[in-house]
Formats: structure tokens, C-alpha cells, sequence
């Protein structure tokens, strides 16, 4: 799950992964949130919601509905966020539906209540990933994610 369909390192490790993990008997899906500026990394959903107005004020509760909706549809094994912004909205509204969040980098976000936020969130998830490291420290030492649950993607 993405927010946008960008060609940048997020979106385009997702694209790279799912293509990578597909088999026959297993089919890997990238979603996204907002409306597609293009169509670079192929996403097999979107749920196109316009980025304007909510998206300014940290919540739009347009992809809430509009995720739980696909998610009912989709019944999806297991859900990936890639990123913080794809997190705070399927952790809410994902059921019994096992989460993965994989981090690619460290949060720049500074003290306050978007942190407060992601750190309730990555303790919600099932399993937090990270590509180094630093992604598993800082899950850990900052975002209180208990070491069990956190997976080192080598």
C-alpha cells in the first residue's frame, strides 16, 4: 500500500518487491491512496482520492472509507504499508487482517503529535521491517516497537 504512484524509493522498492515475490500460486498487489499524477508503477488499485482539500489537515477520512471498502472487496493475506502516511490508514481500519509496516528510511518527523501518532500505529502493526539497521533501531528506541517484532530486510 502506497500513498502515491511516483516514481521515487518507497513506491518504486514496493513495485520492485511485489514484481519480485509474485509467483503462480501467489499474487502480490500494490494499492494506493490518492488520485495518480501518472501511471509509472502500475498499481492494480487506486483509490483515487483527490489529494485536496483534507489531505493539508493530516487525515482524510475519503481514503477510510474508500480503503475499508477495498479491503472487504479484496481480502487481502496480509497488508504492507510502505510509509508512515499508508499506515495511518489501514492500521484503523484493517480487521483481522494481518500488517506489515516496512520502513526504507529514518523519520524526520519532528517531536510532537505526528510522532505520537506513528508511534501508536507501529506498535498496532505485526511486524515492522526495515531495509538497515538504523530503520529496526529507531522502530525500537523511538517508536517503542518491541525488538520481537521488528525484521531486518537483508
Amino acid at each position: 500500500m502506497l500513498p502515491f504512484d511516483l516514481a521515487r524509493g518507497a513506491q518504486v522498492y514496493a513495485r520492485a518487491l511485489c514484481d519480485a515475490l509474485d509467483s503462480p500460486e501467489v499474487h502480490h498487489r500494490v494499492l494506493t491512496l490518492y488520485q495518480p499524477e501518472a501511471d509509472v508503477l502500475r498499481p492494480e488499485y487506486h483509490l483515487d482520492v483527490p489529494k485536496r482539500p483534507f489531505r493539508r489537515f493530516g487525515l482524510d477520512p475519503r481514503v477510510f472509507w474508500r480503503l475499508s471498502r477495498a479491503l472487504a472487496e479484496l481480502k487481502p493475506d496480509l497488508i504492507v504499508t510502505h510509509g508512515g502516511e499508508p499506515l495511518k490508514y489501514a492500521e484503523p481500519v484493517r480487521g483481522d487482517i494481518p500488517l506489515l509496516h516496512l520502513r526504507i528510511g529514518i523519520s524526520a518527523a519532528p517531536p510532537g503529535a505526528r510522532t505520537k501518532l506513528l508511534k501508536g500505529l507501529m506498535q498496532r502493526a505485526d511486524v515492522v521491517a526495515g531495509v538497515s539497521n538504523e530503520c529496526i533501531e529507531e522502530a525500537v528506541a523511538d517508536y517503542g516497537v518491541l525488538p520481537e517484532r521488528t525484521l531486518l530486510l537483508a
